[in-house]
Parts: structure tokens; C-alpha cells; sequence
């Protein structure tokens, strides 16, 4: 895709599954567009067309990040982008973790003269739990730079009323129970 921002549409109006991520793919897609709005001279670009540009095996094409640009002075920006708010949970520090793996990987599939910057865009309020001396934060700054985005109240309102979602259907979900006669 030639946009560099994945290829999400608007969530439709239909009812979907509670666990459906759909709205924090969409207010990604809003974070990664704020990012862009801030620095006008980045370009978005095709990930495959980056991928070959760098050199990278056939097996990098299909590690599509979140966005990818291409700045003015010709250097790349690789982003992933977490839309979650409140106190991470262990599946929340799962998805991170798959990030900050992703973009640890590409660092060192990709020359290191090549000019490429890698971002984290998280909600401006889980900074803090990216700071701090403890592996978690650490793994994930050496992964990539932190930057915040600011969310509008109406975005940290669908976000907290998807969380709530995910988690009632999670909870709906009937956990396999062990058989005493085994």
C-alpha cells in the first residue's frame, strides 16, 4: 500500500465480536496521522518498495510495520503504533513486546549505514510505564524511539469502551476445564 499507514477503513456501525480490536486499529491509524502531520517533509511509503531498498531478504517484506515514511533527506522511519490506555496487562505487554521484537529484528536485518529511524507511538500517558531501569522499559527503548501522542477525550472514551468490550467477551470465553479422572 502507498500510503505507509496499513490498510484499515472507518469501523462500520454493525455489531461485532466484544474481543474485535477494530477501534484501536483505527485510532492507530490516527496516532500514525498525527505523527505525519508533525513532520511534513516525511513521505509515506510502500514497505515492500523499503524493504527491497534496504536490502532486506524476502522475509522482512511480510513484517509489515505500522507506517513507514520516507524523509526528505532520505532517511526511513519504521513505526508501530499501540492505541491502549490504563495499566498494561499481560497480553498488552505481549503486543508490545511482538513490536519492540519486530523492530529489535529489522534493526539487525538492516545495514547499519543505512539511515533508518525507529519509532514506538503509544498514547501520551503510558510514557511512564516505558520509563524506569526495569527490563520491560529498557527492552523496549532499545527497540525504538517513545513518542507520545496525545488523544482526544472522545478517542480515550472508545478506547476505554472497547477495552471494556474485550474483556466482558473474554471473560464469556469458556476456559477448558481439566478432567479429574485423567
Amino acid at each position: 500500500m502507498s500510503d505507509g499507514l496499513g490498510e484499515m477503513g472507518t469501523l462500520s456501525k454493525d455489531d461485532h465480536d466484544p474481543s474485535d480490536s477494530r477501534v484501536q486499529r483505527e485510532i492507530e491509524l490516527v496516532m500514525l496521522q498525527r505523527v505525519a502531520d508533525q513532520h511534513r517533509d516525511w513521505t509515506p511509503a510502500d514497505w515492500k518498495a523499503i524493504a527491497l531498498e534496504l536490502g532486506l531478504p524476502s522475509v522482512w517484506q511480510k513484517a509489515k510495520p505500522d507506517a513507514v515514511w520516507k524523509t526528505h533527506a532520505g532517511e526511513v522511519v519504521i513505526a508501530e503504533c499501540y492505541a491502549r490506555i490504563g495499566k498494561l496487562k499481560a497480553g498488552q505487554h505481549r503486543k508490545l513486546a511482538m513490536d519492540a521484537l519486530k523492530l529489535l529484528a529489522l534493526k539487525n536485518a538492516i545495514r547499519v549505514d543505512s539511515r533508518v529511524q525507529y519509532l514506538l507511538v503509544v498514547p501520551e500517558e503510558l510514557v511512564a510505564a516505558f520509563e524506569g531501569g526495569g527490563w520491560f522499559p529498557v527492552a523496549i527503548r532499545l527497540a525504538a524511539d517513545i513518542v507520545p501522542i496525545c488523544l482526544l477525550d472522545s478517542e480515550r472514551e472508545k478506547l476505554g469502551d472497547a477495552a471494556q468490550r474485550q474483556a466482558q467477551g473474554q471473560s464469556r470465553i469458556t476456559k477448558p476445564t481439566r478432567d479429574s479422572r485423567l
